[in-house]
């Protein structure tokens, strides 16, 4: 730049060298928005691909959980694992508390949940 003497000083230019400066930027922000729009138009580009990117990811792992080996506990061996959940110093008279078994048990799933309810001794 034949400015880059001045710049970062005090120095005023005078009327020519304003019509100078314009000039010489008149490139540089023309290139700036060139640049500005193809960073937006990349932008967008990016977000619709990370768009159907969480799509592809929330479709494989909606079809992973059904493969996930709890699935395949037998209902009476997941409500003996209940039985052994509950707390030991429970009165069998006293209100249970939502945050222990087996009422905790009946909010973690539909299956735990009916299994559970099914699961008499643990009432």
């Amino acid at each position: 730049s034949p400015f880059a003497s001045v710049i970062g000083t005090n120095h005023v230019p005078s009327p020519a060298e304003l019509d100078q400066l314009k000039d010489l930027l008149v490139e540089p922000q023309h290139e700036l928005k060139r640049m500005e729009l193809e960073i937006s138009r990349l932008q967008s580009l990016l977000d619709a691909l990370l768009s159907e990117k969480n799509g592809v990811e929330a479709y494989i792992e909606a079809h992973r959980t059904l493969m996930s080996p709890i699935r395949r506990i037998p209902s009476k061996t997941l409500g003996e694992v209940f039985m052994h959940c509950l707390p030991s110093d429970t009165h069998p008279f006293a209100v249970r508390d939502l945050k222990e078994a087996p009422l905790l048990i009946t909010t973690i799933c539909q299956h735990w949940r009916r299994v559970a309810i099914d699961t008499p001794i643990l009432w």
